[in-house]
């Protein structure tokens, strides 16, 4: 986590202490999507995806550390998307205030930004489903918005 400024000063620790050695380091910015789990999301209960497509095959982890079927999601709402948007955003801005050398916007292996990608995760009708340039789109959205954060490592 980087949302509060109780966590950068933790991460600010760790990154000093990397660099006292020569060395840099990046900060992973990811968001779990259908793959976590409601208990980890206390204040609703529910978990979110581009789409109300359950998770295949395996099992999950509750906040409990106990081996779960897996949810089905809530798909999000534009407006879920647009905040999420910014809360990458604002985590790469903490990230560089801790002083990561960067980051890297994780959107691989089946997590939110994955999911928004893959046709067989996202079937959407809206500017965000669809052909491959709307299933970009938020991926597009929250690159652009680091950028725009004048964020600067």
């Amino acid at each position: 986590h980087i949302r509060t400024a109780e966590e950068v000063a933790a991460w600010k620790t760790i990154v000093d202490r990397v660099h006292a050695k020569g060395s840099v380091i990046y900060l992973q910015l990811w968001h779990m999507g259908r793959q976590t789990h409601s208990s980890f999301h206390p204040a609703t209960g529910t978990i979110a995806a581009p789409s109300a497509i359950k998770m295949g095959g395996g099992q999950t982890k509750t906040a409990a550390k106990e081996h779960v079927e897996p949810e089905t999601p809530t798909a999000m709402t534009e407006e879920e998307i647009r905040t999420t948007v910014a809360d990458y955003a604002a985590a790469a801005k903490l990230a560089a205030e801790a002083g990561f050398d960067g980051v890297e916007v994780h959107s691989a292996n089946g997590y939110l930004l994955d999911t928004f990608l893959q046709s067989s995760t996202n079937t959407r009708t809206d500017a965000y489903g669809g052909s491959p340039e709307n299933r970009f789109r938020m991926l597009k959205e929250v690159l652009e918005a680091i950028i725009a954060s004048d964020t600067v490592y």
